[in-house]
Parts: C-alpha cells; structure tokens; sequence
C-alpha cells in the first residue's frame, strides 16, 4: 500500500497536501527530503508533515531544516504552531540561523534559538506581555 502511496508523491498542491496528511504518520516516511525535490514540492511536504503533526512528523522536520538546498524558513515557520512549540524549537529549529513566525502568539521555545540572526514576524498576537518576554540570544 505504501508502494502505491509513493507514487502520489511529492503533493502537488493544496488539495494533496490535506489528502496526503490524512494518511498520518504511515506516510510521513514517505514525505523525507528528496534531492530530486523542487523547492515548491519540498515546501509542500513541509506543509504535509505539519498537518499530521505528529513526533515522527517532527523528526522528518528537522531533517528538512538541515536542508541546505533551499530556503525553507517559511515553511518551516508556518510548520511551528502545529506542534508542542517548546519541541520544536529544540529540535526543528534549534540550528537555524533565520526563523520566520506568521504570527507570533507565545514566546514558547525562544530559548532554544541559539543561532538566530533574523527574525520575521508577520503579526504580533501576544496576549499576556507581561509573562511572555520574548530576550532573543546573543
């Protein structure tokens, strides 16, 4: 069955990113980067991966964020909110040195951004400022 899954993949769009997730953590081997990947089909896997948000999910993640062939800060981001945010800093985002947040609604997993040099955030959504001080590291 996983054979004819293969086939199916990378998604193609929108609509197979949601078929594709919907088959949860047996496909998301299947969703590993691929150096024949473009970066589109590799952004759609990311966005895959996040939708079954799952830790075998995450750990395929964190093997895309070592990807050096392209820029995936984006989706990766985008990726953050669909997991336990403290896990997956420490292990998606731990390494990056640019980390780009849609919308930023909990300082959660900050501290595990030792190498951070950019910083994109799209919208503010915090709701307590004063318990979620957001002190980026050196």
């Amino acid at each position: 069955m996983l054979k004819q899954a293969e086939a199916l993949l990378p998604p193609k769009d929108d609509d197979e990113v949601i078929m594709v997730a919907r088959a949860g953590d047996a496909i998301a081997p299947l969703l590993a980067p691929k150096p024949n990947y473009s970066q589109r089909e590799t952004a759609l896997c990311i966005q895959a991966l996040a939708k079954i948000g799952s830790s075998a999910a995450m750990e395929i993640l964190a093997d895309y964020a070592k990807d050096t062939r392209y820029e995936l800060s984006r989706e990766l981001g985008k990726a953050w909110d669909a997991f336990d945010r403290d896990a997956y800093a420490h292990k998606v985002l731990f390494d990056s040195n640019k980390v780009y947040v849609p919308t930023l609604v909990s300082s959660e997993g900050f501290e595990h951004l030792k190498y951070i040099n950019e910083l994109t955030i799209e919208k503010l959504s915090l709701k307590d400022f004063g318990s979620s001080v957001l002190v980026m590291p050196n």
